[in-house]
């Protein structure tokens, strides 16, 4: 969980090459990041659980990152996420 989790911010963090406008606060990360693991299903198997959350928390961070991008970011953000996640 928390090599995804560091994978996620580094990611957000790196959006202000796109453009500057493109701050996100460590605050805001935790923040999201707590209500991930509060709202990830829950599941007896402690793998499953963490499965659970980095699946949870993975989505829940892409869709408010791109609340907030332009349109045409969001696809240079989502091919960057899948990179930064696949390697």
């Amino acid at each position: 969980v928390a090599f995804r989790a560091s994978i996620l911010f580094f990611a957000i963090v790196e959006l202000t090459n796109i453009d500057p406008m493109y701050q996100f606060s460590l605050q805001w990360y935790q923040q999201l990041f707590q209500a991930g693991i509060s709202n990830a299903p829950a599941a007896d198997d402690p793998e499953e659980r963490l499965t659970n959350i980095i699946d949870y928390v993975t989505h829940s961070l892409y869709v408010n990152v791109c609340r907030g991008l332009f349109e045409r970011h969001k696809t240079t953000f989502s091919f960057a996420l899948t990179i930064k996640i696949l390697t």
